[in-house]
């Protein structure tokens, strides 16, 4: 098999030698070639700061760059809070900073100049939360084929947090309506560091079809969660100032 690193653009590999890393971490080695391999639903999990961001935009971002240059979103971006879509903006915009690929944040904070910006030459990578596509859907409806006809992939965030949930209804509710705008299914790929159960994920992924939604995980779940309980018991005491203290030292003793 090809190395992972070699699949890469080149101004992506570039962007990895200057971080300094010796190795691509293994689930971003399994996803780099679960993305390119073919066009299937994904869903990657990995410890928190796991890598998971780049393990699938490295491989996306290359595709981009590789694609025929079209007008219209490549990629969108779903994020459950405006934080996640700073932090993700920052992280996706480092890594094409010496490539032509725009990265657009979408939420309250943003200027209108900037949004009105990506509205009259939409392309590269969107980032954007569910109620901001549904707004997109009421004031732009007719412009969403031409916003978003070329879209290769759909990247959820924090895929756990809509699970089970009102707004993951919501999301998946967008999701068809945008299909059925553009007129054909687009890959959707699902991020998550905590999910027990994965074939629950792949059905809210992808309903119509969970058993064809490839699932990767981390085989290093990340750092050992440790818990103690603690309880004290104290008789009536004259110094009740030197009991507290002496429970407040044993609290913070290190386990």
């Amino acid at each position: 098999m090809v190395d992972a690193f070699d699949r890469l653009a080149r101004p992506v590999q570039k962007w990895i030698r200057q971080q300094g890393w010796s190795t691509l971490h293994e689930i971003q080695v399994r996803s780099v070639h679960a993305v390119l391999d073919d066009e299937c639903d994904l869903i990657v999990m990995a410890s928190t700061a796991g890598g998971k961001t780049e393990a699938v935009f490295l491989p996306l971002i290359s595709n981009c760059l590789e694609g025929e240059s079209e007008s219209g979103f490549s990629v969108l971006s779903i994020s459950p809070l405006k934080a996640l879509i700073n932090d993700q903006y920052r992280r996706i915009e480092d890594i094409c900073r010496d490539t032509e690929i725009v990265v657009t944040p979408w939420h309250g904070d943003v200027s209108n100049s900037k949004k009105t910006k990506s509205l009259k030459n939409p392309g590269g990578i969107l980032i954007i939360t569910p109620e901001s596509i549904e707004a997109m859907f009421v004031r732009r409806g007719p412009e969403i084929p031409v916003l978003f006809n070329h879209l290769s992939a759909i990247v959820i965030d924090e895929l756990h947090t809509f699970l089970d949930s009102e707004r993951g209804v919501q999301l998946l509710s967008l999701l068809t309506r945008l299909e059925i705008a553009i007129g054909k299914p687009v890959r959707r790929i699902g991020l998550s560091a905590t999910l027990g159960d994965p074939a629950l994920a792949a059905t809210a992924l992808r309903p119509d079809n969970p058993d064809d939604v490839r699932i990767e995980e981390a085989s290093d779940r990340g750092s050992e969660l440790r818990l103690q309980l603690k309880g004290y018991t104290t008789g009536v005491s004259d110094d009740a100032g030197s009991a507290d203290a002496e429970i407040a030292n044993h609290l913070f003793e290190k386990l």
